[in-house]
């Protein structure tokens, strides 16, 4: 096996790097326009179109910033850890190891389905909102995992997982450079991605203090429900009073 290496480097090396020779910017630069906006003025040249975006310590300044920072963070932790310990959480309860795996049967196909449909949604509701939701239904399945003890409520427990999920990765996916601009998104996303990477050693680590000092998972999740609670409070209040509105609309 480790002979095919050289040969696989070869290959990744024959096909990524012609790649990087088409790579282009952003459409800006050659004219074109983005989500069917205006198109730039014919006299305007390359070296003058100007993607919009706010400077990453602009951004960082923002409540909005750090509200989906942290839900990221929050989400990515906490639900690493639940995926670190699925037949622990649910043995705990009296489910079985080969009903507990089919938890990840619902998880898989609602994170695909809602991954591509919060997209849909966000064409059509503000991020704040649906974040909201997201965190909501994360906090409540957290809250109610420690009573799952049947065939259907491990099979609603990974369809409401799946679909926090799904809805999360969407939504951090776009939310950076719809709020803040595409000019520095490499720059402000690879932050918040630090922090998210930080939240998935920490998750694990938290939820396993459960057995170890508090007699069990339940504990441990109903202590940390308030967390993604908060957040889903907060995220429709961000939305209501339009939060960071005078700074947003700088980003061009």
């Amino acid at each position: 096996m480790g002979g095919d290496l050289p040969d696989d480097g070869g290959l990744l090396a024959a096909v990524t790097l012609p790649l990087a020779l088409l790579y282009r910017e952003a459409p800006e630069v050659y004219g074109l326009t983005a989500d069917a906006t205006d198109a730039a003025a014919p006299s305007e040249s390359q070296g003058e179109t100007t993607v919009p975006g706010l400077a990453p310590e602009t951004a960082y300044r923002t409540g909005t910033f750090w509200l989906f920072t942290a839900a990221g963070a929050c989400t990515a932790g906490l639900g690493t850890g639940l995926l670190f310990h699925p037949f622990s959480i649910l043995a705990e309860t009296g489910v079985g190891r080969d009903l507990a795996a089919q938890f990840f049967i619902p998880l898989g196909v609602a994170t695909a389905v809602f991954n591509v449909s919060t997209g849909w949604l966000m064409d059509r509701a503000p991020p704040r909102l649906l974040l909201g939701g997201q965190l909501g239904l994360f906090g409540g399945m957290m809250a109610l995992l420690p009573a799952a003890d049947t065939a259907t409520e491990v099979w609603v427990y990974g369809s409401v997982f799946g679909t926090s999920q799904g809805m999360q990765q969407a939504l951090i996916g776009s939310t950076y450079a719809y709020y803040f601009g595409r000019r520095h998104h490499g720059t402000i996303r690879g932050f918040a991605n630090a922090i998210f990477v930080g939240g998935t050693a920490i998750g694990p680590a938290v939820l396993a203090l459960g057995p170890d000092f508090l007699n069990g998972f339940a504990s441990i999740l109903w202590m940390l429900v308030p967390i993604p609670t908060l957040l889903a409070l907060v995220s429709p209040a961000a939305w209501a009073t339009d939060w960071d509105a005078s700074v947003l609309r700088e980003r061009g």
